[in-house]
C-alpha cells in the first residue's frame, strides 16, 4: 500500500488541453479497481460540483472529476484558474 499526500500550487495553466489529471504518483497502481482520492482546494472558482479524483488503474495518474446533480464529468481546464491550490491524500495498492 502507498499513501501519497501533496499540495499543488498553480502559477499558470498555459495552453494545456483535454481533461485535468495529476501525474507522477510515486508508484503505479497495481489494482483492478480505482482508488478514491480525498481533496481540499482553494481558489477553484470554476467548479460546478464537488471535486473527485480516482487513481487510474495501472498508472501513476489521478483523474479529476466534478460531481454535481448529474453524473460525474471530467474536470476541464476551464474549471481550474491559474492560481488554484489543490491538496490531496490518497492510499492505493502498488
Amino acid at each position: 500500500m502507498v499513501t501519497a499526500t501533496a499540495q499543488i500550487t498553480l502559477s499558470a495553466n498555459g495552453s494545456s488541453t483535454g481533461d485535468v489529471r495529476i501525474t507522477g504518483l510515486p508508484f503505479a497502481s497495481n489494482s483492478t479497481y480505482y482508488a478514491s482520492v480525498s481533496f481540499g482546494f482553494h481558489r477553484m472558482t470554476g467548479l460546478a460540483g464537488m471535486l473527485q479524483g480516482l487513481v487510474e488503474v495501472g498508472t501513476t495518474n489521478i483523474l479529476l472529476y466534478q460531481w454535481g446533480a448529474s453524473p460525474s464529468v471530467a474536470l476541464t481546464k476551464a474549471a481550474v484558474p491559474a492560481n488554484a491550490i489543490l491538496y490531496f491524500t490518497v492510499t492505493y495498492e502498488a
